[in-house]
């Protein structure tokens, strides 16, 4: 069981590692785009997937309860 124990750390210590490494590779990916955009690059010279990035940093939309009055579309917080 010991040896089980000492492979699921390091396995999750891999995992956490790799998450890290992803995220800095989006950043980075996202630091040169912008960076594109302020230099002139044409929107059109874009690549869908510049644009878009892969999806990982995107947050879903505001649910119900999300601290959100009714009917006030999302933007009152925006104002506060």
């Amino acid at each position: 069981m010991i040896h089980e124990e000492y492979l699921s750390k390091k396995v999750n210590e891999n995992e956490e590692r790799i998450e890290k490494i992803e995220k800095m590779n989006e950043e980075k990916e996202m630091e040169i785009l912008f960076n594109q955009f302020v230099e002139g690059k044409n929107i059109a010279e874009f690549t869908a997937r510049e644009i878009q990035g892969d999806g990982n940093n995107i947050e879903s939309a505001p649910t119900e309860g999300d601290d959100i009055g009714a009917g006030d579309n999302g933007h009152s917080k925006d104002l506060n």
